[in-house]
């Protein structure tokens, strides 16, 4: 049993399958009712571009729709929308899916949302939470849903609203009291290099690094209490670093919270740039930062230009922001390390004044010489499941 991409499949047996479902049965809408097969190979190629977010009509998200193959039979439809607008956030969610009647009641659905999960989870999604609605005449599908792990969020006169938890890591918080004797937590500080290798060896036995980059951009939402009602500004360079940025800015719209995100290079990792089209396919503002830019409007900046393995002078645009954070009077949060820093030797010939850096995984053994100490205020670990290479 799999799930294949609806422009990957057979046409004629999905369109067969799409025509025995009706326009509208207990919330499943069929997108193709009365088509054609022309109008429906249309519609499939149209599909294609939806997938990679192209030419979409006005109040639509990228989405893949999916047909659940067994046995060489189509045996059912499950549609996967990549973001949430407004509308999809407070109604029909991520996820959509219809049986084909004379498969119905032989675990299909449940195996198909589980097939779909999976997929989601490996891709990655910009939520912790898969969005789900169904409706209250129809509860065979709310045992589908509950079966795969979801709870009822709330409830209308109509529907329930489900969630499912897809990346329930729990991410712990410690924070180190620079005014104390810190040598044990100094004593548990690792090289980047070592940094670096647990980050490989994580991604390569127990998850993705979409999942981690959205742990890290959570571990930083959550270290800080203060974002509602402030304008934000984040900084975001062209690695993993940017891309925690990018995925931290979802996270803020996902609250309902704006903010700005400002790009000094356009380079960027294979997992930022998956963060970054769904920053803009969101609508959130995704400018170029320029040499003269005032960051001085903003009373939350957020510093994600360069991460750990940075050595060296900073250079060019990087250092022309570098600079218009330390001139902005905002309360700037650095994630992982202060850009600029050595991660290894603490060396910086200019670096970000924070006044709260979330190191991510673990702390850096850069992080804890008198000249590293002086540029932040709150120094906070987030670990967010990275595991070292075992010795």
């Amino acid at each position: 049993m799999e799930l294949i991409r609806l422009q990957d499949s057979d046409p004629k047996k999905a369109h067969e399958l799409y025509n025995t479902f009706p326009k509208e049965e207990t919330g499943y809408t069929n997108p193709v009712f009365g088509y054609s097969y022309e109008e429906f190979l249309t519609y499939v190629e149209r599909k294609r571009k939806w997938t990679k977010g192209e030419d979409l009509p006005e109040g639509f998200v990228a989405d893949t729709t999916y047909v659940l193959e067994d046995n060489g039979e189509y045996v059912g439809s499950f549609n996967f929308r990549h973001y949430l607008n407004d509308f999809l956030r407070e109604g029909p969610g991520h996820i959509g899916y219809g049986i084909k009647k004379e498969y119905r009641g032989r675990g299909y659905a449940s195996k198909g949302l589980r097939l779909l999960i999976d997929i989601v989870r490996t891709q990655g999604i910009d939520t912790q939470e898969i969005y789900l609605e169904v409706n209250k005449d129809n509860p065979a599908s709310l045992r589908v849903q509950l079966k795969n792990g979801a709870y009822i969020h709330h409830e209308s006169e109509k529907c329930y609203y489900t969630r499912i938890p897809i990346w329930d890591y729990d991410i712990k918080l410690t924070e180190a009291d620079l005014n104390a004797d810190i040598d044990e937590i100094e004593k548990s500080a690792i090289s980047v290099a070592e940094m670096r290798d647990a980050d490989a060896y994580t991604i390569r036995t127990k998850t993705t690094g979409r999942e981690l980059m959205y742990r890290a951009a959570t571990g930083v939402f959550r270290a800080f209490d203060g974002w509602t009602g402030k304008s934000i500004a984040i900084i975001v360079g062209g690695g993993n670093n940017g891309g925690d940025g990018y995925a931290l800015a979802g996270i803020l719209k996902d609250k309902g919270i704006d903010s700005k995100v400002y790009k000094v290079s356009d380079k960027m990792s294979d997992d930022g740039s998956f963060y970054c089209d769904i920053a803009k396919n969101r609508g959130l503002p995704v400018c170029d930062f320029t040499a003269d830019m005032d960051l001085k409007g903003y009373e939350i900046i957020v510093d994600c230009i360069l991460g750990t393995g940075f050595k060296g002078e900073v250079r060019g645009l990087a250092r022309d922001a570098i600079e218009a954070i330390n001139d902005a009077n905002a309360f700037v949060i650095s994630v992982d390390i202060n850009s600029g820093l050595n991660g290894d030797t603490s060396e910086a010939t200019l670096a970000v004044r924070s006044d709260m850096t979330v190191s991510i995984g673990y702390f850096k053994k850069g992080m804890f010489s008198s000249g590293a100490k002086e540029l932040t205020r709150r120094l906070i670990n987030a670990d967010i499941g990275i595991e070292l290479v075992p010795v």
